[in-house]
């Protein structure tokens, strides 16, 4: 028998690609993935900054804003200080005006009863020396007609002092009415 002779014939394996084709996909991906990545990071740290700003910028604007109120509080207080010392002053001037025109009062009082004493006491020694009734009369009536003739003229510088005395006592306090007024329509203007 013939004996053939089998001839194998093997196929051959598939060449393996080369290297760097199989990495440039990879790194392709890679840096792909990389950039992403990046720009992710970038992105997020761009929103993140701006975010910070804003509520840096919000919290200086908040802090201004109270620091703003806190003054005009404060100004509020020293103005209302300021307007109520100028009250006060008001009305110890008016005390004071008050006070010099009841002294000024009581003393012009005084002196015409101390006037009409002396004329009283004037009068009982004229009296003495009357030899008649009639004389004593006539003097008792010259003094009475006098007497009130001097009342009505005194009680009207009375009543003109005290007059006056009042107009000049309530000034200070009317300006500051006035002021007061003017002061608090403001606001309501506004």
């Amino acid at each position: 028998m013939a004996t053939a002779k089998k001839t194998t014939t093997t196929k051959a394996a598939p060449k393996p690609a080369p290297a760097a084709a199989t990495i440039e996909p990879v790194e392709a991906a890679v840096k792909a993935g990389q950039e992403t990545v990046e720009t992710i990071v970038k992105t997020n740290t761009e929103v993140a900054k701006k975010g910070v700003e804003k509520a840096v910028a919000f919290s200086e604007e908040n802090f201004a804003a109270a620091a703003k109120a806190s003054a005009d509080a404060y100004k509020g207080y020293e103005d209302m200080i300021a307007f109520s010392k100028s009250n006060i002053e008001a009305i110890v001037k008016s005390n004071e005006i008050l006070s010099s025109g009841v002294k000024e009062i009581n003393s012009a009082i005084y002196k015409l009863a101390q006037s009409n004493v002396e004329e009283t006491v004037a009068l009982a020694q004229k009296m003495m020396g009357c030899s008649s009734l009639a004389e004593v009369v006539e003097l008792q009536s010259d003094l009475a007609k006098a007497q009130y003739e001097k009342a009505v003229a005194e009680s009207r510088k009375l009543s003109e002092q005290s007059y006056k005395l009042a107009e000049q006592a309530s000034k200070p306090l009317a300006e500051r009415v006035t002021i007061a007024v003017e002061t608090l329509s403001k606001p309501i203007a506004a």
